[in-house]
């Protein structure tokens, strides 16, 4: 018998089956979750050691000068002050990168829509939308309420080997017609600059940007998002 991944593959998107969260749902939502969020993590730490290589590249260079500079001295000490320096610099961005890669996945294990998924949207007004194929759950979108006239859309994810395939299409045209309904203004969504796919899609979904901001930034490292908001 074909495996439940297997027919899934072999199907279209207007199979899908969007429908708010239930008690039903909750522990299918949560593998679904903690399995995305692996995903951006990975992608996270693939961002943040470039960013330490290529900061460790820069700190070489530099002491490379520095050194060569004061090879004419002969000043031992001036290498060894020189050596430890890097040492020090290499063992801050490793310390730095470990800690964010563990404050990232006690976060999002422990957040409260992995903890209680339906208790957290049901508490805040939110609606947590879940795409189903076949009983088996490929994606989610969550519209945090902001305001009465205002959504902000969340937790945009589907399964990574059956994107491409018109399913956020479907999962966005429903988060529509549901501000639609609710005569919502306007839907938010922030996206990560550096996640030009998922800029590229909200674009074609008919989002405008809005503005650019740094969510954090500590020095070598710099994460900026990008606002977008859709007027009903």
């Amino acid at each position: 018998m074909a495996s439940s991944d297997t027919i899934i593959n072999t199907i279209f998107a207007s199979s899908l089956m969007i429908k708010p969260l239930t008690a039903d749902d909750e522990e299918d939502i949560r593998d679904f979750l903690k399995l995305m969020y692996m995903e951006q993590r990975k992608v996270s730490t693939s961002f943040q050691l470039s960013g330490m290589f290529r900061n460790i590249k820069i700190w070489i260079f530099i002491v490379f000068i520095i050194t060569t500079v004061y090879t004419f001295t002969s000043s031992i000490i001036i290498s060894v002050i020189l050596g430890i320096t890097l040492g020090i610099t290499i063992a801050l961005e490793s310390s730095f990168l470990l800690l964010r890669k563990l404050h990232n996945k006690v976060y999002n294990d422990y957040s409260p829509d992995i903890i209680n998924p339906l208790a957290w949207s049901r508490e805040n007004n939110h609606i947590l939308l879940v795409g189903k194929i076949r009983g088996v759950l490929i994606a989610t979108a969550l519209l945090k309420r902001v305001s009465s006239g205002e959504r902000r859309l969340a937790r945009m994810y589907v399964r990574k080997d059956l994107r491409s395939r018109g399913i956020g299409k479907l999962m966005m045209k429903r988060c529509i017609e549901i501000g639609k309904a609710e005569k919502c203004k306007k839907i938010q969504v922030r996206t990560s600059s550096s996640n030009s796919n998922g800029i590229k899609f909200y674009l074609n979904s008919g989002f405008k940007v809005c503005d650019t901001s740094v969510l954090f930034e500590q020095f070598p490292y710099k994460w900026s998002c990008v606002e977008m908001e859709m007027y009903l």
